[in-house]
């Protein structure tokens, strides 16, 4: 989960600190999770998701 969110946030040149502000989570929700540190419920997986313009189906590698 964590390395698809950071592929994903690196190849549109999106740093840390603005997919946080953007998807309005907490601070350090998007480093925690992309180090694999800790998961998130689905409701910051979809506001993360909308915010990189991707299906939250993109970060768990699951069929469209």
């Amino acid at each position: 989960l964590g390395e698809r969110v950071r592929e994903i946030r690196k190849g549109q040149k999106m740093t840390q600190q603005e997919l946080v502000f953007h998807a309005k989570v907490h601070g350090n929700l998007v480093s925690r999770v992309e180090r694999g540190e800790m998961g998130t419920n689905i409701l910051n997986l979809y506001k993360i998701a909308k915010v990189l313009d991707v299906d939250v189906r993109e970060f768990l590698d699951l069929p469209e």
